[in-house]
């Protein structure tokens, strides 16, 4: 399950490095707060959706 949450966060870290590289000229602050605001709400959310997956996956 923490696989999981680490994987759907993974655009809070990967984003805004990729940004920087492909458009060294836009606002920082745009993609960076877009990763952060758009991200971290939907893993946090889909946390329960995950247990859910784990537990139908691994049966307990």
């Amino acid at each position: 399950m923490l696989l999981s949450i680490m994987a759907a966060s993974s655009s809070d870290v990967s984003g805004p490095p990729t940004m920087r590289a492909a458009l060294p000229d836009a606002n920082p602050s745009a993609y960076i707060g877009a990763s952060t605001g758009l991200g971290t709400p939907v893993a946090i959310l889909s946390i329960p959706l995950f247990i859910m997956l784990a537990d139908y996956t691994i049966g307990f």
